[in-house]
């Protein structure tokens, strides 16, 4: 069977037991030159076999017809190791059989969309069935390496979807981490420097660039750290050293405080590139 031409397998779907042997024969009597090639009972058997696993795979209606096709290519390089192998239908985890299995787990749900032939998984089901086709003769590790780097491919491609998925998560969290920020420090804002007492240009400064740095802060830092709390109490003096009431006493401190509070405006705005 190793010799036999293939031009008769349909590549479009799966052969039906009856079809593969009598597409064996055909190629069989081709090749004999008046020899005895015919298919014995034991080895009609396998490709009975081999054809209803095949026609149990392709029968799923989640494996879109591209896909069953390029699978379907595998029927002849799996019926060749099954002749020659005792093992392949008692071991579950014959490479062969794993190849065939992993395969199928992979593209279940896949769909062909335009340009189909770009998509990796299925350039990938492509390269594999293409190298065991060229590849297979006798050695059964060909089926160990194309598994293997079936297998690796896929873990690729999970940790490569896993990534893309904690990073739409971690998105959608900023953004919403950002909303409840902005809204917390506005209504902050709002609560403390509505007075009408305070001079038009701290208020603008505190609602256009304070607002940014809060913001920021509250992000980065988190309510609990002293960032935090250093850019309230900046704001609480500044809006302090300019309240309408004073007292003598008020004026002592103020000029007390004035020299901490300029420094860290300056921080604070330098850090926001203003």
């Amino acid at each position: 069977i190793s010799n036999c031409g293939e031009e008769w397998l349909n590549g479009s779907g799966v052969l039906m037991p009856a079809q593969l042997t009598q597409g064996l024969n055909r190629s069989l009597n081709e090749i004999a030159n008046g020899g005895d090639h015919s298919i014995g009972h034991g080895e009609r058997d396998v490709i009975s076999l081999v054809a209803l696993l095949f026609q149990l795979v392709l029968d799923d209606r989640n494996l879109a017809e591209p896909i069953k096709a390029a699978i379907s290519r595998l029927q002849i390089p799996v019926i060749k190791i099954a002749m020659q192998d005792s093992h392949f239908f008692a071991e579950k985890n014959h490479p062969a059989r794993r190849l065939l299995n992993e395969m199928t787990l992979a593209v279940t749900g896949w769909e062909a969309e335009d340009n189909y032939q770009n998509d990796s998984l299925y350039q990938a089901v492509c390269a594999a069935v293409e190298r065991v086709s060229c590849e297979f003769v006798e050695d059964v590790n060909i089926f160990s390496q194309v598994l293997a780097d079936f297998l690796s491919y896929i873990e690729h491609e999970k940790k490569r979807i896993s990534l893309r998925e904690k990073r739409v998560v971690d998105a959608e969290a900023g953004r919403d981490q950002s909303e409840s920020a902005r809204q917390y420090v506005t209504a902050l804002i709002e609560a403390r420097a509505m007075d009408s007492s305070v001079p038009v240009i701290v208020r603008s400064m505190i609602e256009t660039n304070w607002n940014n740095i809060l913001f920021l802060t509250y992000l980065k830092k988190g309510l609990d750290s002293q960032e935090w709390r250093d850019a309230i109490t900046a704001l609480d003096d500044l809006l302090w050293t300019v309240a309408a009431a004073r007292s003598m006493a008020d004026r002592t401190e103020i000029m007390r405080r004035i020299p901490g509070l300029l420094k860290t405006l300056r921080h604070g705005l330098s850090s926001i590139n203003y």
